[in-house]
């Protein structure tokens, strides 16, 4: 509740959280979740267990009043295609996403259009996997945004070791991705996104994920 209470303060009323199977709805800002990410391996599981873990999904979206979920593509592409069919069959009405964590962008483009899924596009992996998103940008539903680096996970905007790597485009979200742990850090990063030059972007909505 610190970090929403910090993110309330600075005027920031859209999120992002994890899927949680253990009760903590009460302790999340509903009617102000933009999307809820799923659990990062879910599919590389066995696709036998996906109906129940995306039953278990679909009910805590449903709780929280999220309509928007992201997913992790598996790194094989024909295995995607048999998860993909699953999800849009058991997961009628939701905007689903997938992030670009794997190398191979083209191929897993021409899967999401089969589908009509979309791209929750992540500038870091952007950063590791040399994606280019000129090609893809009507494809992209929102922005995962945090700073880039060669050695560690997560690294701030202000700290990052690549410039220039933040997409623009109007009315979507871009999703503060960064564990902040004090009012200063999401601040400079706030100024870092909404700014160039002397100028901010007053098309940027800037969201956090939780």
């Amino acid at each position: 509740m610190a970090y929403i209470n910090m993110a309330h303060s600075m005027n920031i009323t859209c999120f992002e959280v994890p899927f949680s199977s253990h009760g903590t709805e009460e302790d999340l800002p509903i009617g102000e979740i933009f999307s809820v990410h799923a659990p990062k391996d879910l599919l590389e599981r066995n696709i036998a267990s996906m109906p129940g873990s995306l039953s278990e999904l679909k009910a805590f979206c449903e709780k929280v009043q999220c309509s928007r979920i992201v997913f992790h593509p598996n790194p094989d592409i024909e295995t995607d295609d048999h998860c993909f069919k699953v999800i849009s069959e058991l997961l009628p009405g939701f905007v689903i996403c997938m992030e670009n964590t794997i190398s191979g962008l083209d191929e897993l483009v021409s899967l999401l259009s089969v589908y009509g899924f979309r791209i929750t596009w992540d500038v870091a992996h952007a950063a590791f996997h040399r994606h280019e998103v000129c090609n893809v940008i009507d494809m992209v539903e929102y922005f995962h945004v945090r700073g880039f680096s060669e050695g560690r996970r997560y690294i701030t905007l202000k700290h990052s070791e690549k410039d220039g790597i933040i997409p623009y485009k109007e009315n979507v979200v871009y999703m503060l991705e960064y564990p902040y742990e004090n009012m200063y850090e999401l601040l400079m990063d706030w100024k870092f996104l909404n700014q160039e030059g002397d100028m901010l972007y007053a098309g940027r909505k800037t969201g956090c994920a939780v």
